[in-house]
């Protein structure tokens, strides 16, 4: 059994992939944070029992002018540039079959046909509505499931388990 889907790179599909990509580098944000509090414990440390306020005040400053930079890259930019890229509003098809899928894009800079043999995905993601075929560390089929009925998201789940090793499938409702 094959199951079709079509997919609209559309704005809201391309934050989500973001966000999804922001979301799976836990440690880095839990390294980023470890580092600011114990920076920030430590300019605390010295302002209150030291002589060096001035020095506590700057490094203190910079270190939240730095996560501020960091944020404003990683969470408010892409809404801005996402309008910029070269796939926005890109349509694919996709066609999941039990040996390989077959991918159909077009759009204004693109009109090509691929197969893909399930062995060189990297990984599969899943969260809500949206499933993300890795080809390699950031890159992705962004695959939209919203307008697929229970029933095909059920064949397409058992397709991909059937063919792509358990440990690189990431599942999520």
């Amino acid at each position: 059994m094959s199951v079709s889907v079509k997919t609209v790179y559309s704005k809201v599909v391309l934050l989500r992939y973001h966000f999804y990509l922001m979301a799976s580098k836990k440690w880095f944000w839990t390294i980023m944070i470890c580092a600011t509090s114990i920076v920030l414990g430590y300019n605390i440390y010295l302002s209150v029992f030291s002589f060096y306020h001035i020095v506590a005040g700057y490094s203190l400053a910079m270190v939240i002018l730095v996560d501020l930079i960091y944020c404003l890259c990683y969470l408010v930019l892409p809404f801005f540039l996402i309008g910029k890229k070269k796939n926005l509003n890109l349509e694919v098809s996709y066609l999941f079959e039990s040996d390989g899928l077959k991918i159909t894009a077009k759009g204004e800079y693109v009109n090509e046909v691929s197969e893909l043999k399930y062995g060189a995905l990297k990984k599969i993601g899943k969260k809500g509505n949206q499933l993300y075929l890795f080809i390699a560390y950031q890159e992705a089929y962004l695959v939209d499931l919203k307008d697929v009925s229970p029933e095909e998201i059920e064949s397409l789940k058992n397709i991909l388990y059937k063919n792509v090793p358990l440990k690189k499938i990431k599942w999520k409702k």
